[in-house]
């Protein structure tokens, strides 16, 4: 192995961890606090949910104690379902998920994705750029660095940058 790919393979890990983002130890902690749904906060975007499943299994349930999470923090979650392989052949997937987003009132959407669903998200945001507001990603085809997460911390971190992100983004006028 060549000395510059043994650099293009270790730089990224030390950048990330030198200059990547600090997540409090308490990402690490299971969720806490009620998941009961609440109302809605005025003006928090609609939140849509795509879920993993490898293209093949899975479905707008899996992720139900994440969205509950979400709920509970005043934003209204739609979970999303899309065709699956080998039954349905792409673009049958990418479609599937256009049409529900097309079929949503105007207003403010921010689309959440997981690994196949992270895939989803990437793409209905490119064709769909007028309707939607921001992107949540993880375990997506292009970022790989939940891979190095300890197994049953994904979703944990996870909820702790979607929080973030929906709480600095679209802050309550």
């Amino acid at each position: 192995m060549s000395l510059t790919a043994i650099l293009c393979s270790l730089a990224p890990p030390i950048a990330y961890a030198v200059a990547g983002p600090r997540i409090p130890f308490a990402a690490f902690l299971k969720p806490s606090g009620n998941t009961s749904p609440s109302a809605p906060r005025p003006g928090a975007p609609v939140v849509l949910d795509i879920y993993r499943g490898a293209w093949e299994h899975g479905s707008p349930q899996s992720n139900a104690q994440f969205d509950a999470i979400i709920r509970s923090w005043g934003y209204r979650v739609i979970a999303l379902n899309y065709p699956h392989a080998p039954g349905a052949r792409w673009p049958a997937q990418r479609e599937a998920i256009l049409h529900e987003i097309d079929a949503l009132p105007a207003g403010r959407i921010v689309v959440l994705g997981h690994s196949s669903g992270a895939q989803l998200a990437i793409i209905a945001a490119a064709l769909r750029p007028h309707r939607i507001t921001g992107v949540i990603t993880y375990e997506s085809p292009v970022d790989h660095a939940f891979e190095e997460v300890p197994t049953g911390f994904h979703d944990r971190i996870a909820l702790w940058f979607v929080r973030r992100f929906l709480d600095r983004a679209f802050q309550a006028p």
